[in-house]
């Protein structure tokens, strides 16, 4: 599973009440465009000059989900403001790739499909305009990174000999060695989603029967189980900032099997951002303590939200011009500045987004 796609099935219904929420803050929208023949992409990174990451694939229609690992010719590319869409291609033989992160030194993780039709984790960077193939642990067949840190620590997940399809969640070091990050007792797959500066590491982990359970690794301390809400069956923590602040979804009894935003507080607590008839997920978060993700309506139309601690959660689309043309379906990653990457619907099309505050 891809990470926007891992993201975004991870949260599933969000109340109406979050459109009544408002702020001062406006924003411009910049189309990242697609690829040449290209009619749908999605922003999944940015760093803090403002460069996303994504993918470009020949998919078409509004709102749905785009850049799935089965479409075939869907490109990772780069974006900036001054180049516009790179195209960074495919491991040699493969015809599907998609980048998930990229570092404030435009070093760029994802995953490529190979010509024996598995995808494998990639790094690339500005100087080998390449992508290197991370390989797999010892037996496997397939890997995706996710996230890198400005170390070039990068984070996913890989099958293994004999693990029958599932994974262990897995980090490379800066010379591409992969290390098995393992998973928690019982669990029967691990997903590696984040790593800050402090190569702090978060994900979660698959038991089965939709449990899953949020975890948080440390070189020095191991993996360490993040627990769910009372009541609940799933908890995913998406992303770590370097202050500690840990972000993601989880279910409770009130509403079981739909995922409300939350977050971990730095004594690995967990708080809901607030309780809803429906239920979101939280992505990303800048080390301001904003974070970003999606909600979806009844209807199953999604939306991008932003929170934090002082001004709660609200619908992002208020706060773009009423005549952009836009429908912002979901928020990926925000940097320092407040630039937010995502994907939206623009002239029925599915388009990767970047917003940039104007005041």
């Amino acid at each position: 599973m891809n990470t926007k796609v891992m993201r975004a099935c991870v949260c599933l219904v969000l109340c109406t009440g979050l459109a009544s929420l408002t702020s001062a803050q406006k924003y411009k929208v910049t189309d990242l465009g697609v690829l040449p023949g290209d009619s749908s992409s999605i922003g999944n990174w940015l760093n803090n000059s403002g460069h996303v990451v994504g993918c470009s694939d020949p998919s078409s229609g509004g709102g749905g989900v785009i850049c799935q690992e089965n479409t075939a010719g869907q490109h990772a590319f780069l974006w900036t403001e001054k180049h516009g869409l790179l195209d960074l291609g495919t491991l040699p033989g493969g015809n599907i790739s998609q980048a998930t992160g990229i570092n404030d030194s435009d070093e760029i993780v994802g995953y490529s499909y190979t010509n024996e039709g598995t995808p494998h984790g990639f790094r690339w960077t500005r100087k080998s305009r390449v992508m290197e193939d991370l390989g797999t642990l010892p037996g496997g067949t397939f890997s995706e990174a996710v996230a890198l840190n400005p170390n070039e620590t990068v984070v996913g997940w890989s099958d293994y000999q004999g693990s029958a399809g599932q994974t262990d969640a897995v980090m490379w070091d800066k010379q591409g060695k992969i290390q098995d990050v393992g998973k928690l007792s019982g669990a029967e797959a691990a997903i590696a989603a984040a790593i800050n500066d402090h190569n702090q590491v978060v994900g979660y982990d698959d038991f089965g029967g939709g449990v899953l359970h949020a975890f948080f690794w440390t070189k020095a301390k191991g993996l360490q189980d993040l627990g769910i809400l009372p009541g609940g069956t799933l908890s995913a923590a998406l992303y770590i900032n370097d202050s500690g602040l840990i972000v993601g979804v989880a279910d409770s009894a009130k509403n079981p099997g739909v995922g409300e935003c939350v977050f971990w507080d730095r004594n690995f607590k967990i708080h809901l951002v607030g309780v809803f008839k429906g239920g979101c997920g939280l992505f990303d978060a800048n080390d301001l303590g904003r974070a970003v993700g999606q909600g979806t309506l009844a209807s199953g139309t999604g939306f991008a939200v932003l929170w934090s601690k002082e001004t709660g959660i609200r619908n992002l689309n208020k706060s773009i011009s009423k005549d952009s043309g836009w429908l912002l379906v979901g928020a990926s990653s925000i940097n320092l500045s407040g630039q937010i990457s995502g994907w939206g619907v623009i002239n029925g099309e599915n388009h990767g987004f970047l917003l940039t505050p104007t005041k």
